[in-house]
């Protein structure tokens, strides 16, 4: 049979048709850790979604799941394949994703590979180093630089992070810097959350409230003996104390503590909050809450008068210090903080921030606050002034990224 030469064009034409239209179909895989990851990821993944992107959204805790199934229901969330060539080959295949975007230092050798060998192109955003893994990374330059220039473009969240990432392997050409997309974050729609929980707790604007945000094991007994000396001193005004444990399997353990707390001989009285539609059961005269209510911490970080952000006073170098700021809350943090240096000397530059070194000062600036309350206003003031600073990464991070779409 010969064909004319119009009708190879036309089947031609509809073949490329054809590749275009399962190219435009297929989604974008996005890796995340665990909760903190999925959160400060979300606004790239809101952008993504406005713009009709199907996703692949992968995570390596269940936690991380589960705040990802409910952040993005339209998703399909999956843990993430363990690191195997094998099944990180079979997930590619199932999924077949156009782009794979990598959070953070989520450099798993066998999914950068395998996504390679499929030809899907790469990008890290909110890439970084930090201090104490650093070291670990520069023993193994040798194998991490073959895995590092398998990623197309890598955006970092300081110039040492991407001086680092050059350092180990990474080409130059294809690593720049755009900040961290999680102060991007969004949270205009709590207020009606807000104040339900208000009615519900009995709260009203004389009472003086303090969040403990992302409270880690190690952490547990330092918050506890400054808890101590504010009910031994602050009896009279009845502070509510909201404390929020990093993982969750610390809540039982953690409360078993927090409900022996004694002073002078009275016992604090302290309730546990699973789920804020069961608020109302808890006792009105209650001082202490400990809540384990996945995804709601920004919600008693706007509860609060002044917050305190956990993982500060342990070596992982601090959690998301910004998020109070969201709501141009007074932030308490500890000594520990080179998880996230950029952003401490931004808000630490324009005075939104408070740092403490020990428990006993921790309880003497809370205290100090209790005292002089109209002092906090001057601090909100220089939060809203440090998240202006801060944002605008979002944007930065998704011009590239459209650039692989």
């Amino acid at each position: 049979m010969i064909w004319e030469e119009s009708t190879l064009d036309f089947m031609q034409s509809s073949l490329k048709s054809s590749s275009a239209v399962r190219a435009a179909q297929a989604p974008v895989w996005v890796h995340a850790a665990s909760v903190g990851e999925v959160k400060g990821i979300s606004p790239l993944v809101f952008k993504l979604l406005e713009c009709e992107t199907k996703l692949v959204i992968t995570t390596t805790s269940d936690t991380g799941k589960a705040e990802a199934s409910r952040l993005f229901p339209s998703a399909d969330v999956n843990k993430a394949p363990l690191d195997i060539s094998f099944l990180v080959r079979s997930f590619i295949k199932e999924k077949k994703p156009k782009l794979l975007i990598i959070n953070e230092t989520e450099i798993w050798p066998s999914m950068i590979s395998e996504a390679k060998k499929f030809g899907i192109p790469i990008v890290l955003v909110n890439g970084r180093i930090s201090d104490r893994s650093y070291p670990r990374y520069k023993f193994f330059k040798f194998y991490f630089a073959r895995v590092l220039k398998k990623i197309d473009y890598i955006l970092t969240q300081s110039e040492l992070d991407k001086d680092r990432f050059i350092f180990l392997g990474a080409r130059a050409d294809r690593v720049s810097i755009a900040g961290s997309t999680k102060f991007d974050q969004q949270a205009t729609a709590l207020d009606e959350a807000k104040y339900e929980l208000q009615k519900k707790l009995l709260l009203n604007e004389n009472d003086f409230v303090i969040t403990f945000g992302s409270i880690r094991e190690e952490e547990e007994d330092l918050i506890l003996s400054a808890l101590k000396e504010i009910f031994s001193r602050k009896q009279e005004i009845n502070p509510k104390i909201f404390i929020v444990p990093r993982h969750p399997e610390r809540f039982d353990l953690f409360f078993n503590k927090l409900k022996d707390l004694e002073i002078n001989g009275s016992k604090i009285l302290a309730s546990k909050l699973t789920d804020i539609r069961e608020v109302g059961v808890i006792n009105k005269n209650t001082k202490l809450i400990l809540a384990n209510t996945l995804g709601e911490l920004l919600l008693f970080y706007k509860l609060a008068d002044i917050c305190f952000v956990g993982g500060t006073f342990s070596k992982v170098g601090g959690h998301n210090i910004a998020e109070p700021l969201l709501f141009a809350k007074p932030l308490i943090i500890g000594p520990e903080i080179h998880s996230q240096k950029e952003a401490f000397n931004i808000i630490n530059s324009l005075g939104a921030l408070i740092q403490v070194s020990t428990s006993a000062e921790l309880a003497t600036q809370i205290l100090y606050f209790i005292d002089n309350k109209k002092n906090l206003q001057n601090i909100s003031k220089n939060s809203d002034g440090a998240m202006l600073a801060l944002r605008g990464t979002t944007d930065r991070v998704f011009e590239v990224v459209k650039g692989y779409l």
